[in-house]
């Protein structure tokens, strides 16, 4: 979650962002900084947790590990060629804008154009891919169905909650609202908590652009909307990672971990370690920055 956060192409809210009009380099240059601390403190833990189990395995363990007899290679370079068509599809979604409607579906032509193209290299991927690496690498579909069921169920119950939240300061949540602004300023920190608090069970993509839009942030003149932006941006993506459902990528490690019957924590074993792991760190995002 926290390494997708330098790039739109990197988490979705992000990409949301970007097609609301944010520059695509913005993140890189105002999310940097909290990056750095989050990913470097994450890193620091694992390593530290790491050498601590390595140190409870007997040593005949590490004595049988065996060592690669050749160059680490990549297989599947149709693949790779169709990633990056992939890529450059979802940056084109972003700059380019089509205000002819198709006939009968009512959608932007650039908007079916796109997804034509991501649908064309799922085909091709399926139809070039080496059937080989596919079971080798144990490919299902199982996992994403799973996802999909699960997160058609948050979006459908998250959205009353978003259609509350966008009534604004006269609307339903109009006491809970009124605490991000102050004396006319918005109170980042708050923005930072909220959004990521909302992130953590409704998704972190639809909650950052309803408080995208709570906030009024203008993209056409962003200079005075940079720190609260950037604690909408760090609370959704950040905190994204704190449940399961916070971001789809995941449920989709623990769904396909579990099709190749690895153990994982359950929902709430999860967010033990997430809020062991993560928390400490967004205080110290808060402080510095917000």
């Amino acid at each position: 979650n926290v390494g997708g956060s330098l790039s739109p192409v990197g988490d979705p809210p992000l990409f949301l962002g970007f097609l609301e009009g944010v520059p695509f380099f913005w993140p890189l240059k105002w999310l940097g900084g909290p990056f750095f601390v989050v990913w470097g403190g994450l890193l620091t833990v694992y390593w530290g947790i790491d050498r601590f189990f390595m140190a409870r395995e007997p040593k005949e363990v590490h004595k049988k590990t065996p060592r690669p007899n050749q160059w680490i290679c990549i297989e599947g370079k149709e693949q790779m060629a169709l990633l990056g068509v992939f890529i450059a599809t979802v940056v084109l979604r972003g700059v380019w804008s089509s205000s002819f409607l198709v006939p009968f579906l009512g959608v932007p032509f650039h908007s079916v154009v796109c997804d034509g193209v991501v649908a064309l290299i799922v085909l091709l991927s399926l139809r070039l891919g080496n059937p080989r690496n596919l079971i080798r690498n144990e490919f299902s579909w199982l996992p994403l169905k799973e996802v999909m069921i699960v997160f058609l169920g948050i979006f459908l119950t998250a959205g009353p909650v978003m259609d509350m939240m966008q009534g604004g300061p006269e609307g339903f949540l109009k006491n809970f609202i009124s605490l991000l602004t102050s004396k006319g300023e918005p109170q980042n920190h708050l923005y930072f908590w909220f959004s990521g608090g909302l992130s953590s069970f409704l998704d972190n993509a639809p909650t950052y652009l309803t408080f995208f839009h709570l906030a009024d942030i203008q993209t056409s003149c962003l200079a005075p909307h940079h720190v609260t932006l950037q604690a909408i941006s760090c609370g959704a993506v950040f905190m994204g990672s704190l449940t399961y459902i916070g971001n789809a990528p995941n449920l989709m490690v623990k769904a396909i971990a579990a099709h190749k019957n690895v153990k994982m924590p359950h929902f709430l074993g999860y967010m033990g370690w997430s809020f062991a792991c993560v928390v400490p760190f967004l205080w110290w995002v808060a402080f510095l920055f917000f």
